[in-house]
């Protein structure tokens, strides 16, 4: 209903604001208007490129399961060249931690109580591939930290490249990096039966 007439208002009303009536009395042009705001408020999209991020992940990840492999699967060893026992020195193995695994080194940590090694020392490591199957290969201790809340010595190293072993320790690396990326975890299978 309208106050004019009294009379119940049937069409439906414009609820758009015009605004050419409003610029031409502010003496400006719509396109003008338009072009101004653009200026003010519009501003070109930011494009972030996450390819170097995810790669840098994936690396991450597949170091990660290189490590855990070479821990759970296989037995990592440094050979120590004189440990005294009742029966005099001999050689022996120190089982370590790895902590990182690259293509141009690896670091490990032994607890403190065993000592650390000194920085420019070669050391032999050994890793098992079951429980008497083994292949050596030499690295050379870049730095050595210490780690007190996990009570261990860090040892950076790098690899041997004149070392016999090292195309063997590279491949394997290789080998286990690609298996990082097909890998999954058992989440309890169950056993059904043994072949003798």
């Amino acid at each position: 209903m309208t106050k004019k007439t009294g009379k119940v208002d049937t069409e439906p009303k414009n609820n758009v604001i015009n605004l050419t009536e409003r610029l031409k009395k502010s003496g400006k042009t719509t396109s003008t208007k338009i072009n101004e705001l653009k200026e003010v408020h519009v501003t070109e999209p930011k494009i972030i490129d996450i390819t170097d991020r995810r790669k840098e992940k994936i690396a991450a990840e597949r170091r990660f399961v290189t490590r855990t492999v070479l821990a759970q699967f296989v037995g990592v060893f440094v050979v120590l060249p004189k440990i005294r026992t009742v029966s005099g020195t001999v050689p022996g193995l120190q089982p370590v931690a790895l902590h990182d695994v690259s293509e141009s080194g690896l670091s490990f940590d032994l607890p403190f109580e065993t000592g650390a090694f000194d920085i420019g020392e070669s050391v032999t490591m050994r890793i098992y591939l079951s429980h008497d199957t083994y292949f050596s290969y030499g690295v050379k201790v870049a730095n050595v930290r210490p780690v007190p809340e996990k009570g261990v010595m860090r040892h950076g190293t790098v690899l041997t490249k004149d070392d016999e072993s090292y195309r063997t320790l590279f491949y394997f690396m290789k080998f286990l990096e690609n298996v990082s990326s097909v890998a999954k975890k058992d989440n309890g299978d169950r056993l059904i039966g043994r072949v003798d």
